[in-house]
């Protein structure tokens, strides 16, 4: 196993945090999009 990880670490680096960070990307995307349009609802009324 060690050798293993001494040999491909960029490969188990890519498989493990790839969907977590899309997720979280998605996440953060949504977020600050509903804080912009709340604030151009703010700013119309």
């Amino acid at each position: 196993m060690h050798l293993l990880l001494e040999q491909q670490p960029h490969i188990i680096f890519q498989c493990l945090p790839v969907g977590y960070l899309i997720n979280r990307m998605k996440l953060v995307w949504k977020r600050t999009r509903e804080l912009i349009a709340q604030k151009a609802q703010a700013n119309q009324s």
